[in-house]
C-alpha cells in the first residue's frame, strides 16, 4: 500500500555559516520535541533525500514523520511505540517501525516496513503473542529482525523473527543488557553488535535505577546465531566506558569480526 501524506512547510532558513558558507536549514519549527536520537540506525533514504524523526506531541502518543530534504517540507507516517522498534540498514531505502493497530480495548502490534522513496508501506509481522522489541535491528536482505526482551530479574533475551516464516525465537541470553542498542552488520548481516551495561539494575516497572556500576558499558559482537561471543576493546579497562549511541565504521563485504 502507497501512503497517501500530506507535506507541510516547517523549514527554516537560519543564514549562512560564516566558516564553511553553507545555508543552514531548521528542518522543523513545531514546538515540540522532534528527534532523530539513534545515529547509529541511518533513518534516511540511501540517495539521502529522505530522512525520518520522531515527534513527541504532549500528552499524546509518539509520531513518526519524515523529511523531505530537497523540497524541506515534512510529513505524518503514523503512530509509533518509539525507538525501541525502529530499524534500519545504511544500504536499504526500508525503515522498520512498531506502530499500534486496532482499537483502544484490544490493540495489537505490527512491525512495519516503509520505503522511504516511494511511501510504500507493508505490514509484515503482528506482536500478538510477542513481547515489544527493547532495541531493535534488521539484517541486510530484510529476513530477520532481531528484538530484546526481559526474560527474569536482570537476565535479558534476544529474539529474531523470521520474516519470510513469520516465526520467532530467543537466541542469546545474557545478563545487563536492557540498553543493547542492536545493529545487524550491515554488509552481509553475519554479526550484531550489543550494547552491555555491566552492573545496571531495571526494576519491575522498567524505570532505570542504576545504568552501570564502576566497570561501565562496553561491546559485545555475536553471530547471528547468539554465538561467537567476542569482547570488543571498548571500555574499561581499555577505554572509558562508552555512553551508547554507537556507529562502528565497515566496509564492503566484511564484517565486524573482520576489524576485531
Amino acid at each position: 500500500m502507497r501512503l497517501r501524506v500530506h507535506w507541510i512547510s516547517e523549514g527554516i532558513c537560519r543564514g549562512t555559516d560564516e566558516l564553511a558558507g553553507a545555508t543552514i536549514w531548521q528542518l522543523t519549527s513545531l514546538p515540540v520535541i522532534s528527534h532523530d536520537i539513534y545515529g547509529e540506525q541511518i533513518y534516511s533514504s540511501t540517495d539521502g533525500s529522505r530522512v525520518a524523526f520522531l515527534r513527541a506531541p504532549y500528552g499524546k502518543v509518539l509520531e513518526l514523520w519524515i523529511c523531505d530534504l530537497p523540497t524541506k517540507q515534512v510529513a505524518l507516517i503514523g503512530e509509533t511505540v518509539g525507538v525501541n522498534g525502529i530499524a534500519s540498514s545504511p544500504f536499504l531505502d526500508s525503515l522498520y517501525y512498531v506502530r499500534p493497530v486496532g482499537n483502544d480495548s484490544a490493540s495489537n502490534y505490527c512491525l512495519t516496513r516503509l520505503n522511504l522513496k516511494t511511501l510504500e508501506q507493508e505490514d509484515v509481522f503482528t506482536f500478538t503473542d510477542c513481547p515489544l522489541p527493547i532495541s531493535g535491528t534488521i539484517s541486510p536482505d530484510e529476513r530477520f529482525f532481531v528484538g530484546g526482551l526481559k526474560l527474569r530479574g536482570n537476565l535479558y533475551g534476544l529474539y529474531r523473527i523470521d520474516l519470510e516464516r513469520g516465526t520467532r525465537e530467543v537466541f542469546h541470553e545474557k545478563e545487563d543488557i536492557f540498553n543493547p542498542h542492536l545493529q545487524f552488520e550491515p554488509s552481509e548481516g553475519r554479526d550484531i553488535l550489543v550494547q552491555w551495561n555491566r552492573g545496571g539494575i531495571v526494576d519491575e516497572d522498567g524505570n532505570i535505577v542504576r545504568l552501570v556500576r564502576e566497570e561501565g558499558a562496553t561491546l559485545y559482537v555475536i553471530d547471528r546465531d547468539g554465538e561467537n561471543f567476542r569482547p570488543l576493546p571498548v571500555g574499561k579497562p581499555y577505554t572509558r566506558s562508552v555512553t551508547g549511541h554507537e556507529l562502528l565504521g565497515w566496509q564492503d563485504k566484511t564484517s565486524f569480526a573482520d576489524h576485531y
